[in-house]
């Protein structure tokens, strides 16, 4: 297409970038994970017991589960009354108790078949390897939710569970 002048030439041009973003603002963009390598798995509401209602932070481990508690035992085992599967910390000047779920509960309340399946997260399909994940819930001393989508405490709460994950070095 020839263009006799060049009002018309850029005319065409912005119209055409005109066009353009229009149409690709309609294109969804993915939704991406805050911080990767780990997931916030959604607690059911209709659950009967606490832990199945609670929000899990939930990572997978190359080691045996008991080498967390050892690492949890070596980190916090100045704090007052620690325990390797529940434990209290403050975090921003907020006390938030901290339980770590046991194979058996994480198997109860946790369901990847999703996600190895659907291949969401290639470490989680890699075969070949046993598979070893660790589940906390985190509550305040007034029993919120601190891994809830509207708490307050979220990403207080999310960030920390990243740096002690980061420190166990399972990324």
């Amino acid at each position: 297409m020839r263009f006799k002048n060049y009002d018309n030439a850029f005319k065409f041009i912005l119209s055409f970038g005109i066009i353009f973003s229009i149409i690709s603002s309609c294109i969804p963009v993915k939704n991406v994970q805050d911080i990767s390598g780990y997931h916030i798995i959604n607690g059911d509401e209709n659950a009967v017991d606490e832990f199945g209602k609670l929000h899990k932070f939930t990572f997978q481990i190359y080691k045996n589960p008991v080498v967390f508690s050892r690492y949890l035992r070596s980190r916090y085992s100045s704090e007052e009354g620690f325990n390797p599967y529940s434990f209290r910390v403050s975090v921003e000047g907020v006390w938030i108790n901290f339980k770590v779920l046991n194979g058996k509960d994480s198997s109860k309340y946790i369901d990847f078949t999703d996600v190895i399946f659907n291949k969401e997260d290639p470490e989680i399909y890699n075969k070949g390897k046993d598979k070893y994940f660790i589940s906390l819930v985190a509550q305040t001393d007034l029993g919120e939710d601190c891994l809830k989508v509207d708490s307050f405490y979220r990403y207080i709460t999310s960030k920390y569970l990243n740096d002690i994950r980061m420190g166990f070095n399972t990324y």
